[in-house]
Formats: C-alpha cells, sequence, structure tokens
C-alpha cells in the first residue's frame, strides 16, 4: 500500500489513535479501506473498459 511497510502503517495507526481517539481514529481507518477498495474496482473497470479485447470488440468471455 503505497510502498510502506508493516511499520510505517502501525505508526500511522498509533498517531491517528493518540490525535483523534480510538474510535474516531477507527471511523478514520475504516473509510480509508472502503475509499481503497472503491479506487481498486474503478481502476479494474477502467482497465476492462480500455483493454485491447474491449477496444477491438472482442469477447474475454468467449474461448477462441
Amino acid at each position: 500500500m503505497f510502498g510502506f511497510g508493516i511499520w510505517e502503517i502501525a505508526l500511522l495507526i498509533g498517531l491517528l489513535v493518540l490525535l483523534f481517539g480510538a474510535r474516531r481514529a477507527g471511523a478514520i481507518v475504516r473509510r480509508g479501506m472502503e475509499v481503497h477498495d472503491q479506487v481498486n474496482r474503478a481502476r479494474g473497470g477502467l482497465r476492462n473498459f480500455f483493454s485491447l479485447d474491449s477496444l477491438l470488440g472482442r469477447n474475454r468471455d468467449r474461448k477462441p
């Protein structure tokens, strides 16, 4: 995730807990994970939409 290791992520989460409290930090991390999932889904959809097979009108599910 963005080139961060486990220790960097743990440090960031620890700072969130110190700054905002456990309940608010949990909500922030949860929302961040939701946004991350949405971005991954959108990226996959765009990758499929602009794939060479799609641009040439071929269906990927069909076997040649």
